[in-house]
């Protein structure tokens, strides 16, 4: 059903807003979107939506906001908040209304109809069906929602009207502006959508109107400020990148903002990589301009968003589907806090003190792709002195932004890099990748009919991996997943090259594992790759079946009477880096395309899973002796954490050494090729299941004998 919304007329004082048509009353209250932080007076507010509660000119934009007229509530229960992302309009209708609201079933106003109706609204929020409607409003007005059921009212804002506690006179506007439906359109499950009439009339007694006040052209009157790009391109509302490859490019504010602050902004493409949000010093880093993100959301091609504050990383949020650019996203200091939001749903609140004032700031990764629809709330402070340009050696002023302790990417990350025209010698910085097919005359996709391959010997993380040319002398393995897709080539050390110092190249590999599909750009591919070390001798059995007594340490001083007695040695479970454990540690590789360890101990049987630990304990004690003696020979393995036992059989291949840089370690699993072996191999049967998964930070005791 449609009707266009009344528009609101200055009534006398002490009176409230009731919209009729001829055949019936309907109360209707004021409501507006109000996210600037500042609250209007005699209003209620809940979050960023404001409901009017006194006589006012709303109609003439009262508190610097546009008023709407909400639904009927004498007809249903109803439940409303802002919708930043804007509604639909029909056509003609020129403004965007950014409230909306959900409503009980026509005439059925019980308490049983607002519990489902909370209970709905709560659902596509992850809340938890509530007990009772009173737990219902109070979850409601917490988080934004406004509700005409309610018998637990928020604090009104005080009002400046002199006598507030005078009971309002109900005044009755006779012949509204309004078609014969008295409803809004229905789009959803008891869902309305709110529009303003095209064309409003005056109201029938405008008699006492001494200067007419013009209607706000807009919802939101965003600050106007200069925008700087650093290889990129701005407007007043937008920054692009000029094509520049790696986080080489971004856009920022040259004035601050003090006091409450917001950014809202959306990306110019699906798929687009960026950061946006604020930055006390947002040229302190030119080269890797996401380290200057003080304040801000990272978005890339997935169904995740993380949270990065002074430039690391403290929050990884799945929001249910791979982020587009029809996403609305906002970050918000609101004088206390920073909020994080997305189309009006908060994600994340920030635990990090703020120090002002701030520069609204974009880091932008992919090339000729931002931000677009940036509109910036807040209190603007003059240009600083001296005014911050891009040089070729940008002084860097000491910020309070603490030493990044992450980045971006996990190691081993890589993009593809796609040239414009002839085909370059080496992908240009950290981190690209090139296949090229059909004699390097063009550039691919498909890692199945890759002819060479070439890759930086840094990767999008940072992490450099000089044993990489380690290849160039004994040939070398290399592994790349992208997604659910692994392809595995291999080649000698007449098929591995290096162009010029920090590039290496594989050519006419041979194709161990064929991918599925071919790669797709604007993915994370994982590349791990594995030199042929010459195989090192195996440590000969002794002529002991098992390992002597003393090799095989327990933690319990006297036998304990359960059938799984804690034995082995320990190393803690981490899940990051997700590489290679350092000394003490442990990690569980995840599957294809996983960026962290699993916690899962009982997936060891599936190819290419695995756990795998450092040659040092979490005791500083090297126990290479005791592993490297079951290397090459069947065994039974058992790992256990806190009473969750795992215990696997595998064949001679199922245990191996790995070195990594001046790493080294061991890892059981099936399908597993690390240095020096490089091609996977080895099969494992999971005997016993973990009970419960494990956690992170505590101890795994590893113990082996030899099985048979």
């Amino acid at each position: 059903m449609e009707f266009h919304l009344l528009p609101l007329f200055h009534v006398p004082k002490n009176t409230l807003n009731i919209f009729i048509n001829k055949k019936k009353m309907a109360l209707s209250r004021p409501f507006a979107y109000n996210d600037t932080g500042s609250p209007i007076s005699g209003t209620t507010q809940y979050d960023d939506l404001v409901v009017g509660n006194i006589e006012a000119p709303y109609g003439a934009g009262y508190g610097g906001v546009v008023w709407w007229g909400g639904p009927n509530e004498d007809l249903r229960y109803i439940i409303g908040n802002v919708r930043p992302g804007g509604q639909p309009v029909p056509s003609g209708v020129t403004e965007t209304a950014y409230v909306g609201f959900w409503g009980t079933p026509l005439g059925n106003k019980t308490e049983a109809a607002f519990l489902n109706l909370a209970n709905y609204v709560g659902s596509k929020n992850g809340q938890p069906p509530f007990a009772n409607a009173d737990d219902a409003v109070i979850w409601l007005n917490a988080n934004g929602f406004y509700t005409s059921y309610s018998s637990v009212t928020p604090t009104v804002t005080p009002t400046n009207t002199p006598t507030p506690s005078v009971t309002p006179i109900i005044q009755i506007l006779i012949d509204p502006i309004i078609t014969e439906n008295d409803e809004y359109i229905s789009v959803g499950t008891d869902e309305y959508l709110m529009f303003v009439d095209p064309a409003p009339q005056p109201s029938p007694t405008p008699t006492n109107t001494e200067t007419p006040t013009p209607t706000p052209s807009s919802i939101v009157n965003c600050e106007t400020f200069t925008f700087s790009g650093y290889n990129a391109t701005t407007t007043s509302n937008s920054v692009i990148n000029d094509g520049t490859s790696g986080w080489d490019s971004s856009g920022y504010s040259l004035e601050t903002f003090t006091g409450p602050v917001s950014v809202t902004f959306q990306t110019s493409a699906n798929g687009n990589i960026l950061m946006g949000g604020f930055s006390y010093n947002p040229t302190a880093n030119l080269g890797d301009t996401y380290v200057d993100t003080s304040y801000g959301i990272y978005l890339y091609n997935s169904d995740n968003v993380e949270i990065y504050e002074n430039g690391g990383q403290v929050a990884v949020l799945n929001v249910g589907t791979v982020v587009s650019s029809s996403d609305v996203w906002k970050v918000d200091y609101d004088g206390t806090s920073v909020k994080y939001y997305q189309n009006g749903t908060l994600l994340y609140t920030s635990t990090n003190a703020v120090t002002q004032p701030l520069h609204v700031f974009f880091p932008l990764f992919t090339p000729n792709e931002g931000a677009v629809n940036i509109c910036v709330i807040g209190t603007l402070s003059p240009i600083p002195t001296p005014t911050p340009t891009v040089t070729e050696t940008p002084t860097r002023t000491p910020t309070p932004t603490p030493t990044p302790s992450n980045t971006p990417y996990p190691p081993d990350t890589y993009f593809f890099y796609l040239p414009e025209g002839a085909i370059p010698l080496a992908p240009l910085n950290n981190g690209n990748l090139l296949f090229t097919t059909n004699s390097a005359s063009e550039v691919g996709y498909n890692p199945n009919d890759a002819q060479e391959v070439v890759f930086n010997l840094t990767d999008k993380s940072g992490t450099s991996h000089p044993d990489y040319l380690d290849s160039l002398t004994y040939g070398a393995t290399v592994t790349m997943t992208q997604g659910s897709n692994t392809a595995i080539l291999s080649g000698d050390s007449l098929m591995w090259g290096s162009y010029v110092e920090g590039y290496i190249s594989g050519n006419y590999l041979e194709l161990v594992q064929p991918s599925p599909n071919p790669f797709v750009s604007g993915s994370p591919i994982n590349l791990v790759l594995t030199v042929n070390y010459p195989s090192t001798p195996t440590p000969t059995p002794t002529n002991t079946a098992t390992p002597t007594q003393t090799q095989t340490p327990t933690n319990t001083p006297t036998p304990s009477v359960t059938p799984e007695p804690v034995t082995g040695y320990s190393f803690n479970l981490v899940a990051l880096p997700y590489n290679f454990p350092s000394s003490g540690n442990t990690i569980m590789n995840g599957a294809g395309g996983a960026t962290s360890g699993t916690t899962d101990p009982n997936v060891l049987a599936t190819g290419s899973r695995g756990i795998y630990w450092n040659s040092i304990d979490s005791n500083g004690v090297d126990r290479t002796d005791y592993f490297s003696g079951f290397t090459g020979q069947s065994i039974n393995i058992t790992m256990s954490q806190t009473g969750s036992t795992a215990i696997y059989s595998g064949d001679s291949q199922s245990l191996k050494t790995w070195t990594a840089s001046t790493d080294t370690g061991f890892v059981f699993g099936a399908g597993i090729g690390v240095p020096p072996v490089g091609t996977p191999s080895g099969t494992a049967n999971l005997i016993q299941s973990a009970s419960t998964p494990w956690t992170l930070g505590l101890p795994v005791y590893i113990s082996v004998v030899v099985n048979g």
